[in-house]
């Protein structure tokens, strides 16, 4: 509602991701655009400003490997990254989509925007395999008022106790609700098969409990393979806190193009500012007045938000979905 009011007045929108939760405030927030479509708006789509996002964008569009023959996307979310969506209000879908439209701002643009090109159809699969009321017998409402010798049990740094623990009241929420709570009802496991409109399938599997935290995507050429590893690395502080830590990548772009002996292999360094260098660059397009194309707009928000939606209908129906439909 705050990106249709800000249009209708004529006032540019920047929106957070993911831009909305289901189709019909995609459909929405284009109608809007479509009455205002003088009035300057984007989305804070990140993901395609990282250093291994931008690496893949060139190969892809110097025609490295030749025409796409198909992608494989592997993401793994680590347990204190991927169990913190699982203790916050994003654990119940009606409120948050499930991470199928949370992440789609990460996967499901950066493949769009990787492939010049939108998803077509797709079918789905998915569960709550490690969260949730099966997971274990042992549970609260909150950590903060739980005697179970839990190991997930959510530690809090100063700016989260005085947002919400400082002046709170019975019954006022807060971040650290319990991963074993009856009420979850989103999923920790997704297996996705994507066929874009350029013909181009894909295979994404997201996975919410994994051991360490990072991804894989692999493009598979007529004339070679590309492939793109990251995988963070927590490194305890001074104190050894979880909020006394940094995070070192292993980052690293790879092509093997046929009849060449050696990979050509690129070892990339992340950037300063937050995301890897990924929010300074996103800043500079949104603020420096002068946007690159890298720079997604309202309809970029919708269609990732629309392979969310998509999953989610797939998911109930067990059937080949078309995504453009919903809209």
């Amino acid at each position: 509602q705050y990106v249709v009011q800000a249009l209708d007045r004529k006032i540019s929108a920047i929106s957070e991701k993911p831009l909305c939760i289901n189709a019909i405030q995609s459909r929405d927030i284009l109608a809007a655009q479509r009455r205002n479509p003088e009035v300057f708006a984007a989305t804070t789509h990140n993901a395609r400003y990282g250093v291994i996002a931008r690496k893949l964008k060139e190969l892809l569009d110097e025609g490295a490997i030749g025409r796409i023959r198909s992608v494989d996307y592997s993401e793994m979310l680590d347990l204190r990254h991927g169990l913190s969506y699982f203790r916050r209000w994003n654990s119940r879908k009606a409120l948050s989509g499930g991470l199928q439209i949370h992440k789609s701002s990460h996967h499901f643009d950066k493949l769009n925007w990787l492939l010049g090109s939108k998803v077509a159809t797709l079918t789905a699969s998915g569960r709550l395999v490690a969260y949730g009321s099966g997971a274990a017998s042992a549970r609260s409402t909150h950590c903060h008022n739980c005697s179970n010798p839990c190991p997930y049990k959510a530690e809090f740094d100063p700016m989260t106790q005085n947002v919400f623990f400082k002046y709170k009241t019975p019954g006022s929420y807060t971040p650290d609700q319990c991963i074993y709570s009856p009420e979850i009802d989103i999923e920790d496991y997704l297996n996705v098969g994507l066929e874009f409109a350029n013909g181009i399938p894909c295979a994404y599997h997201l996975v919410a409990h994994a051991h360490y935290e990072g991804e894989v995507i692999v493009f598979e050429g007529e004339e070679g393979r590309i492939e793109a590893f990251r995988r963070f690395f927590r490194v305890p502080g001074e104190t050894g806190s979880v909020h006394d830590e940094t995070l070192k990548y292993e980052q690293t772009v790879t092509t093997f193009r046929w009849g060449n002996t050696e990979p050509e292999k690129h070892v990339l360094q992340s950037e300063s500012g937050g995301h890897g260098g990924a929010d300074t660059r996103m800043y500079a397009d949104l603020f420096g007045g002068n946007p690159s194309p890298s720079l997604a707009t309202l309809e970029d928000g919708v269609q990732a938000v629309l392979v969310g939606a998509a999953i989610n209908k797939a998911l109930k129906s067990g059937v080949k979905t078309d995504v453009q439909s919903l809209l």
